[in-house]
């Protein structure tokens, strides 16, 4: 009899150190609402204009995602990043997405005003050496996946937020229906160019500031995830007192949307 309850004791103590361990397991490891994450990364500075930043920052951007998110990356830079080969892989990652997935944009050079008056968009290189936020859109709005993510670091990005032509509206009311959360956040406003702060071999840029944020600095609650209001309320006033401009978040998404996961990747 004593050896039948100290084998129903020991059991029981077993179940508790599992239960235990399996309550700290998940505080540690945060629980991912993504499925998978399809990011596309573009980073054009043909002529060295901009210092080589472009370049820099989108390298880090995408070992960020690969190894830290755990995402599938496609990195395009400088001569490769053609209007033709940005729009066949944004079309290729975005279509592998499913209800559950999402998808990020990541770009970083220069922006422009279209002279038409529509919204503009962003310099690719090659002979056609343009890609108008309106296409980025079509593209995006186009994949089946339920988190979408553009960040955008170029003059006048804010841009993409513009309802010339109704493409945001359109955009708006597709978001409504599919019932699909966008965020696209921009490091300047429609009518402003970017600033990159640079003290000698050092800088300082809204998607430096931004990769900052989502690797934990602005992880506010400590809660192992970063959302859309954190990142926010983190990145915007450091841009503004060290590079005098004001990013833009934009798109119909849920404050707590989550941008950036804690401890889930290898960290290479």
């Amino acid at each position: 009899r004593f050896y039948k309850l100290f084998l129903i004791r020991m059991k029981k103590n077993i179940h508790r150190l599992l239960t235990i361990l399996a309550v700290l397991v998940f505080a540690i490891t945060p629980a991912l609402v993504w499925g998978k994450t399809y990011v596309v990364v573009v980073g054009v500075d043909v002529e060295n204009s901009l210092h080589g930043i472009p370049v820099h920052m989108t390298k880090r951007m995408a070992k960020f995602y690969k190894y830290e998110q755990n995402a599938e990356v496609f990195l395009m830079l400088d001569k490769n990043a053609t209007y033709n080969n940005v729009v066949s892989v944004m079309k290729k990652m975005f279509g592998k997405a499913n209800k559950g997935d999402a998808i990020v944009f990541v770009y970083n050079g220069h922006g422009y005003i279209s002279k038409s008056g529509a919204a503009g968009g962003i310099t690719m290189a090659g002979s056609k050496t343009s890609l108008g936020y309106d296409e980025i859109q079509k593209i995006m709005k186009s994949s089946k996946a339920t988190y979408k993510m553009a960040f955008i670091d170029a003059c006048y990005s804010g841009g993409i937020t513009y309802k010339n032509k109704n493409t945001v509206v359109r955009y708006n009311n597709y978001q409504q229906k599919q019932n699909v959360n966008v965020m696209i956040y921009s490091s300047a406003p429609g009518n402003s160019p970017g600033y990159i702060l640079i003290n000698g071999n050092k800088y300082i840029s809204f998607l430096d500031y931004c990769l900052t944020g989502m690797k934990g600095a602005a992880d506010e609650n400590n809660d192992k995830k970063v959302t859309a209001r954190e990142l926010f309320n983190w990145v915007n006033p450091r841009c503004i007192e060290a590079l005098s401009v004001h990013p833009q978040m934009w798109g119909k998404f849920d404050n707590n949307l989550v941008v950036s996961y804690l401890n889930v990747g290898s960290k290479k």
